[in-house]
Order: C-alpha cells, then structure tokens, then sequence
C-alpha cells in the first residue's frame, strides 16, 4: 500500500490553536509514551507540559517558531523550536497518530528549519524508547551526540548539520 503525501498548510500558531494543540499533543503523548511511562504518568506530564497556560505563554516568543500543520480537517501537528548558539533547538514535533506516515513531520521539520535560515544545525532530545521518534529522526538525517538519564528514562541527544 502507498502512502500519499498529505495536502498540509503549516503555519504559526495563534492563540485560538492552543486548545487544539493541547489535545493533539495528550493524544500522541498518549499513543507514544502510554506503553513506556503509564498512562497515569503521561496523562500527569501532559496536564503539566502541555495545559493552556503553558502553551500560551510560548506563543510569539522572540527565537521562537511556534508552528501547527492542518489538514482540510484537522490539526495534523505542531512544532516548536527556538534558535540557540547558530543552532536550531527542536523542543517539540508531534503529528496527530492518525496522520503519522504522511509526511506532516518532514514538512513541519522543514518549516521550523526555513525560520532560522542562519543555523548550521538542528539539536533535539527524544526518548530512547521512542522508537518511531528515533527512526523517523535517523530517516531524516539526525545522528545520536551522546545520551543521559532524566527521571529513569534514558534521552538520546540527536544533531542534524544544516548545509
């Protein structure tokens, strides 16, 4: 079975998003980290990372690209990433479970990298468990930097050069 690529718009994100947002990244939180943390933990590390305050505050953050990905229908994903030392920091890029595997995560990495046309990198942190994460950065050109460990849970440090 081929997959098509999916007709994405992306765009920065405004305030009425970030319901929207909030729930998309609970659901692939969930989808994710469910089988590695627990549910209980996961539902815990959301309402905290991801509550409506959190992300409104993120919202028009100089250095800070703050993007959604939508579908004719739906919310597709988000990322976020700020600029750092001529490095692109990605601090999220989570696409909705049911729209995985359709290209949205390339487009939205593009996206974020076309907004620092300075960088000479991208940095990142994924959960080593993580493996459609970690896959899908290895497929996009990331290289594992080095690891440690965070609250039990082992983080991969991942580094992509941009040309």
């Amino acid at each position: 079975m081929t997959v098509r690529p999916a007709a994405v718009r992306i765009r920065d994100a405004v305030q009425e998003d970030i319901p929207a947002v909030s729930r998309l990244l609970a659901e692939t939180w969930h989808d994710t980290y469910d089988v590695l943390l627990g549910a209980a933990r996961v539902a815990e590390i959301t309402r905290r990372w991801h509550a409506l305050d959190v992300l409104a505050a993120q919202l028009g953050v100089r250095g800070t690209a703050f993007l959604v990905a939508e579908t004719e229908d739906t919310l597709a994903g988000h990322g976020l990433a700020m600029w750092r030392d001529g490095h692109l920091h990605l601090a999220r890029l989570y696409v909705a479970p049911k729209c995985q595997r359709r290209g949205v995560g390339r487009q939205l990495l593009a996206a974020l990298a076309d907004r620092f046309p300075g960088a000479t990198g991208i940095r990142l942190e994924v959960e080593k468990g993580n493996v459609k994460g970690v896959g899908f950065y290895r497929q996009a050109g990331f290289t594992a930097t080095g690891e440690s460990v965070d609250d039990g849970a082992v983080i991969l440090a991942m580094e992509k050069r941009l040309a």
